[in-house]
């Protein structure tokens, strides 16, 4: 007897975990270690206080802007995460979503 055919079941995508700190997402960054991930408005008011550094990306050499206290960080270009060198003596163990140096540019003369 032929049984029709059936697509192959994906394993269940595990739930996303979110922070006791206060209550954000977490992204896995190592089995067992979860890390809050920063928005990108986070970002902007860092940015806006003047609470922001430099970065570069791993992967694709993206020149980015993150928040100063975060301890890794997304570059927005190919989804990497990078270990943020530290500057700040507050540094929060977090996942900061990083803005392309280029879009804060744009940004900033758009609004001149």
């Amino acid at each position: 007897m032929n049984r029709p055919l059936s697509a192959p079941k994906s394993p269940p995508t595990p739930p996303l975990r979110s922070s006791p700190v206060a209550s954000r997402t977490s992204i896995e960054l190592s089995p067992g270690v979860f890390l809050p991930v920063l928005g990108s408005q986070e970002c902007w008011d860092a940015i806006e206080r003047g609470h922001c550094v430099n970065a570069e990306c791993f992967v694709c050499n993206a020149l980015l802007q993150c928040k100063d206290d975060a301890s890794h960080f997304i570059c927005p270009g190919c989804m990497t995460i990078s270990p943020l060198q530290q500057t700040s003596a507050r540094v929060e163990a977090s996942i900061a979503l990083a803005l392309k140096t280029e879009v804060l540019l744009e940004s900033l003369l758009s609004q001149s």
